[in-house]
């Protein structure tokens, strides 16, 4: 049963076509992985799954319910999340305030219940099986960590889909396989996943189909299984 079927998606800047009648379903619990040369249209399609922008036309449906596209708010509400490139994190402030930011809980008097916040931090951390110190400020954290709270954060609205933008781009080897362990746990989570990235082997080690995007489309779909960088790298150049 497909949780995302997204029907012929176009938008355009100036008369410049930046997606082109883009169709595709999405699994329940699947993960797929988007990879093109830059102005393949990768971010315009996210800005569309995210509602930053909204299509020229076309439709999505989620959960077997249409998207109000362009209303962020909206999407988030309907169990889709994003995690960007940059992570969007605080990084002065604690992993705990970046978990619960504008998810605050209060007690009946009106204060914080900085018990309630605890509880529910650790349990978004203890998903991605991972022990990071909840008083620890993010930027004292290792790009890894970085990642694995943006991720956690994101958990915590209970997502069906999750949209990962070049999740490994600013990590070493050993950072980038923390990171790709915190993204397959997602699936076993029956969350279904998305990842947008040029590091060819962290898509494939993440995914179990990815779509190729060539000038606003989509161009050709492999199976994961088997595959190597190289070939997805030569199928790129093409």
């Amino acid at each position: 049963m497909s949780i995302l079927d997204i029907q012929h998606l176009s938008k355009s800047y100036g008369g410049a076509n930046v997606l082109n009648d883009v169709s595709f379903t999405l699994q329940a619990s699947e993960s797929v992985g988007i990879i093109g040369d830059n102005g393949a249209g990768k971010s315009t399609l996210l800005k569309c799954l995210s509602g930053a922008i909204k299509p020229d036309t076309g439709n999505i449906t989620f959960n077997g319910q249409p998207l109000e596209l362009g209303n962020p708010q909206a999407i988030r509400e309907a169990g889709i999340e994003m995690v960007y490139q940059d992570l969007a994190l605080c990084r002065q402030q604690t992993v705990l305030t970046n978990l619960l930011l504008g998810r605050e809980i209060n007690t009946p008097w009106g204060t914080l219940n900085h018990a309630a916040m605890r509880k529910l931090g650790s349990q978004a951390l203890a998903k991605l099986n991972t022990d990071i110190p909840l008083n620890a400020v993010v930027g004292d954290l290792s790009g890894g960590q970085q990642q694995a709270v943006a991720i956690a954060r994101a958990m915590l609205g209970n997502p069906r889909l999750v949209i990962l933008d070049e999740p490994t781009a600013a990590l070493g080897v050993k950072e980038s396989a923390k990171a790709i362990r915190f993204i397959q746990s997602l699936t076993a989570q029956h969350v279904a996943v998305i990842v947008v990235s040029h590091r060819l082997q962290d898509v494939i080690d993440t995914t179990s189909r990815i779509l190729l995007m060539r000038q606003g489309q989509i161009a050709q779909m492999f199976v994961t299984n088997n595959l190597t960088a190289a070939e997805l790298s030569g199928e790129i150049s093409q």
